[in-house]
């Protein structure tokens, strides 16, 4: 698995509201689930995730919902890391994946034990409409 950070290298604190810190840790997170994901180990790809997607979960539902919704997680070798928000014990990350099609996901992650989890991913489509969209409001 290969990452690329889309965020120059700055002070501790970045322009895009995560320390360099965080931004560190939230990536590892992710590339170990995705690392896990694409061995097809769904229940160590599980085991990244909070505590509280875990308990409103089992392995074979959480396979399922990733082959049937997010399969470029599955067969995806080159990924980036762009925007990061970071707001006490939760914090967003920007995640695109560069294969055939190529497709972004914001992560949601959150701060348990002083580690980060992961709660959730969405596409950035789901919620940064398109401006076509947006003119139809």
């Amino acid at each position: 698995m290969e990452a690329v950070s889309q965020q120059p290298p700055q002070n501790p604190e970045t322009d895009d509201g995560c320390t360099q810190q965080t931004r560190n840790d939230l990536e590892d997170r992710i590339l170990a689930q995705l690392d896990a994901l694409n061995r097809r180990s769904f229940s160590e790809a599980l085991d990244h995730a909070s505590l509280s997607f875990k308990k409103s979960i089992d392995t074979r539902s959480f396979e399922a919902i990733i082959r049937s919704g997010f399969p470029i997680l599955l067969d995806n070798e080159i990924v980036s890391f762009g925007r990061c928000q970071e707001s006490g014990d939760a914090a967003m990350i920007e995640v695109t994946f560069r294969g055939q099609p190529s497709a972004s996901l914001i992560y949601s992650l959150g701060l348990a034990d002083s580690q980060w989890w992961i709660e959730a991913a969405s596409p950035v489509s789901d919620i940064f409409p398109r401006q076509k969209q947006l003119k139809a409001l």
